[in-house]
């Protein structure tokens, strides 16, 4: 067993001794994961985590003097950038000498990661880990699994994790593919296919890998099991221990995602509800431009003094809107990066998308407006219906 730094223990099976009365304390961060992992205004509460809650975690662990961080994981799983995050995080900071230790109920998807990457991974009795197949929404809205070649980069990771986490990598292939099996050879040894008669197949091609917590002990992936965060310490070889208590930075780290929410939420209904009057804009500055273009065809200005400003002013007043009341209304800084919309991409990345699409697509009316020209007019009106079209798909 792998002995954290000014920590001696004798260990039996799964239970560790501790050294006598008197011994230095061994400082242990301590944080429970719930929930999903990352936040998505759909799909995930937002009480979860993410990689910049770990990633905090980390920080503040060192900061205290504490040689490891416990992790307490139940969790479904969630975005996979985010699993990733939190591994990378995982990884860099057992590089850096903090033992980061995963004491596990549910770990499933990308949580299951978090056992994975931590040197030393913890079970509870009834804990299970495992179930990681990657999917995606399609246009219909319903999930299907990804393919191999864009699964591959995140096994990839997650078998770099499960190597620096002293698990072995054959495990990570069947927790994400149905195809993938395990074998239990007499040695105690792991294979991807039965290496002699009388093996134990632990996963077949029929299912993807999920260890109970039965499994997970007799393979070794997992220390021992225990019921409290005293007893997983034992397990891993912790004793005389004074825990450091960091659930604060999880709650806060979730409740400023929440905070992004409420204001995405608002600020999106306020700009959505101002698209009414904005086309009403766009559609009157592409009448009175026609207007004005005919007459201007027709040789009709002369007798018609208010023909080149009819189109003028229409365009004024929509260049207007958008710069005084359209741009303003949406504030992609104020979001936090860690907030997905629908399972795709994050708040911020979708609110400047719709702003510059937008803006892009006004000015574009308006410089083709300004020619005065009937046939550039007919594109403008195109550009406004295609610019419906998205803001219509594009609304939450």
């Amino acid at each position: 067993m792998d002995a954290l730094p000014g920590v001696i223990a004798l260990t039996i099976g799964s239970i560790a001794f501790a050294p006598p009365p008197g011994a230095i304390a061994t400082k242990v961060a301590f944080a429970r994961l719930d929930n999903g992992v990352g936040f998505s205004v759909e799909e995930i509460d937002n009480c979860g985590f993410d990689g910049k809650t770990v990633s905090d975690l980390v920080e503040r662990s060192r900061k205290s003097g504490c040689a490891a961080l416990m992790l307490e994981v139940d969790s479904p799983g969630g975005l996979v950038h985010e699993g990733e995050k939190i591994v990378d995080t995982i990884i860099d900071a057992q590089a850096a000498g903090l033992t980061v230790i995963a004491w596990y109920g549910q770990a499933f998807s990308a949580a299951s990661w978090i056992p994975f990457a931590a040197k030393i991974a913890v079970c509870k009795p009834t804990g299970t880990c495992g179930g990681s197949v990657i999917w995606a929404r399609g246009p219909d809205g319903k999930p299907s699994p990804v393919d191999a070649k864009m699964a591959s980069a995140t096994i990839g990771k997650v078998k770099n994790a499960a190597r620096t986490g002293s698990k072995d990598p054959i495990l990570v292939d069947a927790i994400f593919r149905q195809e993938a099996e395990v074998w239990l050879a007499a040695d105690g040894s792991l294979h991807t296919a039965e290496p002699e008669p009388g093996s134990k197949c632990l996963d077949d091609s029929k299912t993807v890998l999920n260890m109970d917590a039965r499994m997970a002990q007799s393979i070794g992936f997992a220390r021992g099991t225990a019921m409290t965060r005293d007893e997983a310490a034992r397990v891993a070889g912790l004793a005389s221990i004074t825990w450091v208590e960091l659930n604060d930075i999880v709650t806060a780290r979730a409740k400023r995602v929440k905070d992004t929410e409420k204001k995405w939420e608002s600020s999106s209904k306020k700009w959505f509800g101002l698209l009414g009057e904005l086309f009403r804009k766009i559609d009157k500055a592409i009448d009175d431009s026609r207007t004005s273009a005919q007459a201007f065809a027709q040789g009709a200005q002369f007798a018609n003094p208010n023909a080149k400003t009819l189109g003028s002013r229409a365009r004024k007043e929509l260049r207007e809107f958008r710069s005084e009341k359209l741009g303003p209304a949406l504030s992609p800084s104020d979001f936090d990066d860690a907030l997905v919309l629908n399972g795709h991409g994050p708040i911020r990345a979708w609110v400047s998308d719709l702003q510059q699409r937008t803006a892009e697509g006004v000015q574009r009316i308006i410089e083709l407006l300004e020619t005065r020209k009937l046939d550039k007019i007919d594109e403008a009106e195109s550009v406004r219906d295609e610019l419906r079209s998205y803001l219509e798909s594009a609304s939450p």
